[in-house]
C-alpha cells in the first residue's frame, strides 16, 4: 500500500487534496504542517491544538515541525527525511498554481527518497471553490491579499 504524509496548512486547499487522495484509496495519515517557534501554523497563524484537533477529526497523526527563524529548508528537508525512513513514499500538496513553490517542493521529496503528489495542480481556482462547496465543505478566511 501506498503509504503518504500531507503538508498540512489546516486549509481548503490541503483538506481538498486529502479528500482526492483518500477517494483515491492512498493510505494518508501523517499531517505534517510547518510551525513557527511558538507552535502556531506558518501557513495561516493558527493555534497548535486547534490543527491538532482538526487532524485528529481527519483521522490522522499531526506532526508539527518547529522552524527557528532561518531555518524552514534544514527542518522541511529533516522531517521529509524522517518520512521516508518510517516507510512513507509520497508527500502531498494542496498547491494549485505556484510553480516557483513546486518547484521547489518537488527536488526536496525526491531527494528525500519521496514521490510528490499535487493533486489539485492546474486547475481553475473556481471549478475547486465550486467542489468545495458541492462536498459541504465550509471555510473561514484567516487572510486576505489587497494587491
Amino acid at each position: 500500500m501506498t503509504r503518504c504524509a500531507i503538508s498540512w496548512s489546516a486549509g481548503k486547499d490541503s483538506w481538498l487534496a486529502l479528500m482526492r487522495c483518500r477517494e483515491q484509496g492512498l493510505d494518508v495519515a501523517t499531517f505534517v504542517t510547518m510551525c513557527d517557534a511558538d507552535g502556531t501554523s506558518k501557513s495561516h497563524a493558527l493555534p497548535a491544538d486547534l490543527v491538532d484537533a482538526q487532524v485528529r477529526a481527519l483521522g490522522g497523526t499531526p506532526v508539527s515541525v518547529r522552524v527557528p527563524q532561518g531555518e524552514y529548508t534544514a527542518r522541511f528537508d529533516a522531517c521529509l527525511c524522517e518520512l521516508a525512513a518510517s516507510g512513507h513514499t509520497h508527500m502531498i500538496f494542496g498547491d494549485i498554481d505556484l510553480q516557483a513553490h513546486r518547484d521547489w517542493l518537488a527536488p526536496a521529496c525526491e531527494r528525500a527518497g519521496l514521490v510528490a503528489l499535487f493533486p489539485l495542480w492546474g486547475e481553475p481556482r473556481d471549478a475547486l471553490a465550486r467542489e468545495l462547496v458541492a462536498r459541504g465543505a465550509s471555510a473561514r478566511v484567516v487572510c486576505v491579499d489587497t494587491r
